[in-house]
């Protein structure tokens, strides 16, 4: 198998050029693209292939990144991962997913032996980052924060909304504060006069920086609070509880926290004889694939989740093995998608 002394000697330049070029970070922009190109066609050529194990004894660091969530079958997580493989992919990176207990009332023994063992795992692996998604959790993050740190492996954290307690990481947020504008001015513009708001985990920190922004845009136009009925469950919810109270409350619109909870008060309404929108308008958040297909199909707040991931990896890679020594953080807004769940009210 050639080497990249080899392919620099054929080539005539030197093993420090071959080498940023193919593996294809920052660096690599530096060199002309025609030079860029001929080294790639060169080593495809010749049957090049990086050795990875020898890369990572020599640099300390292997050619993986973590990714840690609660469940990556939710279509969230799904969407994030796949713009974070897509960014590592480009630069010739590979992704380890990981992922944690999950329960209505976590265990903080139970999050921090996670975190020991995923940061064991980062650690013994020589892994280049740790991108983090839904974990909220003090227990978990306070470990992996420290442990990734002293190590020189990166924390970033993804999605979500910036947590109230202090971290050494770096931070690709949603801006949930636009979202809570854009829905309050959606709703405002389909002159809808009654809300009610629908969903699971009130205590969750998105949800709650959500609602608030919503709340203070919902008054600046002219919102009356008794016509915002808050019926964010706890927990998990009772659904037919939660039926029962919006046919009492007969809101115009519903926001819902999650397109899965769009879905099924579209479903549980239209079985109960009403038409969606002519009786209610339905509005969900985060645009997973099944929004479209749905009949009718659910408007709903993009959250650019494959955009936060894709963000997430580069900017990882690009600090690299630099400590991090205070938090850095970006935003990343959202989208309205309108489809036909939603209507203006008459």
């Amino acid at each position: 198998m050639i080497t990249q002394k080899e392919l620099a000697k054929i080539l005539g330049v030197s093993q420090v050029t071959v080498s940023a070029i193919l593996r294809n970070g920052p660096l690599a922009e530096h060199y002309r693209p025609e030079l860029r190109r001929k080294v790639l066609e060169t080593a495809a050529k010749l049957g090049y292939s990086r050795n990875e194990i020898a890369c990572a004894i020599r640099n300390k660091k292997s050619n993986v990144i973590g990714f840690v969530t609660q469940a990556i079958d939710n279509g969230y997580a799904a969407s994030m991962l796949q713009g974070i493989v897509d960014a590592a992919a480009k630069r010739s990176y590979l992704v380890k997913t990981f992922s944690v207990f999950r329960g209505e009332k976590p265990s903080s023994d139970i999050f921090q032996l996670s975190g020991n063992y995923i940061a064991d795992q980062c650690i013994g692996q020589r892994m280049m980052g740790l991108i983090c998604y839904d974990i909220v959790y003090p227990s978990i993050l306070n470990v992996l924060s420290d442990r990734l740190n002293q190590s020189g492996i990166p924390l970033v954290l993804a999605g979500g909304v910036k947590l109230d307690f202090d971290l050494t990481c770096l931070g690709v947020y949603s801006d949930m504060k636009q979202a809570g504008e854009l829905l309050a001015e959606y709703v405002y513009k389909l002159q809808h006069k009654r809300i009610a708001l629908v969903g699971e985990y009130s205590w969750a920190p998105h949800t709650q920086s959500l609602l608030k922004s919503f709340m203070e845009s919902a008054k600046k136009n002219g919102f009356e609070e008794k016509n915002i009925d808050n019926l964010i469950s706890e927990n998990a919810f009772d659904f037919r509880e939660i039926e029962k109270k919006l046919i009492e409350f007969r809101p115009t619109g519903i926001f819902c926290t999650s397109d899965f909870v769009a879905l099924n008060v579209i479903n549980s309404l239209i079985n109960k004889g009403y038409k969606i929108p002519e009786d209610f308008s339905v509005i969900g958040y985060g645009n997973l694939f099944f929004s479209r297909w749905n009949v009718p199909s659910i408007t709903s707040i993009e959250q650019n989740l494959y955009d936060i991931g894709y963000r997430a990896a580069d900017l990882l890679l690009d600090h690299g093995c630099t400590p991090i020594k205070e938090q850095q953080e970006e935003y990343v807004t959202h989208t309205l998608v309108e489809r036909n769940s939603s209507a203006v009210w008459k």
